[in-house]
């Protein structure tokens, strides 16, 4: 599987090029997007009976998503589009750190997130000035920071309490494209349990546990085309 998926998204990194020299007028689009969305997330331990109070299916109170991204007509139907976005996820449990309480003040984590997606895009009317679309993508999520909130103050660690933070994921949406602008909903998941951590002590916290997190979720995004 994690062959397959080197080679699918190396296969969409590629594809853009074929057209240079079929069609010198085609050309890349960039813009911004941002977006809004829930994660659900599950938790798995291994070796042991999970603890009591240990988070086992924790959601997300919101997702916050800010990106830039490249689109390219392959033809008048398929275009290749990618995208790198940050994504800030809120969750009321901390299934990254696990950590015990030290104040009675934490009240969650944030969860900071880059991502790097490619993939096609299929227009339903290209010649229309409303284009509805459907896109597939494939690409990796990267543990970037975790930020451990408190009544007083937040916390923030640049690791990842031991897990493996290069995650594979797919993402699937639809949505409409009318002048500059491009309305659309999606629903994106890990690939595989690729989000991994060994029994051990990790910063201080010597109760972890082999742990394995898997994450999907849904959500709104819009989009602007600077150029």
């Amino acid at each position: 599987m994690k062959r397959l998926t080197i080679h699918f998204v190396s296969f969409l990194l590629i594809l853009p090029l074929w057209g240079f020299g079929q069609n010198p007028a085609k050309k890349w689009d960039f813009g911004i997007s941002a977006g809004y969305g829930l994660d659900r997330y599950n938790v798995k331990y291994s070796d042991q009976e999970v603890i009591p109070g240990r988070p086992t299916k924790p959601k997300s109170n919101r997702v916050l998503r800010l990106g830039v991204w490249t689109e390219r007509e392959i033809s008048p139907v398929v275009s290749f589009t990618g995208q790198l976005s940050y994504q800030n996820s809120r969750l009321d449990e901390r299934p990254v750190c696990a950590c015990g309480s030290y104040s009675g003040t934490e009240t969650g984590e944030v969860l900071n997130w880059v991502g790097l997606l490619a993939g096609l895009r299929v227009y339903a009317a290209p010649s229309s000035k409303i284009k509805p679309f459907v896109d597939a993508k494939l690409g990796a999520d990267y543990l970037m920071a975790t930020t451990t909130v408190r009544s007083d103050m937040n916390t923030t660690r640049w690791h990842g309490y031991g897990f493996q933070r290069l995650v594979p994921t797919a993402s699937l949406g639809i949505g409409i494209k009318f002048t500059r602008w491009t309305l659309g909903v999606g629903y994106d998941r890990n690939i595989y349990r690729a989000m991994k951590r060994d029994a051990g002590e990790y910063f201080g916290n010597s109760s972890l546990v082999k742990t394995s997190i898997f994450r999907q979720g849904v959500n709104a995004n819009i989009t602007y085309r600077l150029f």
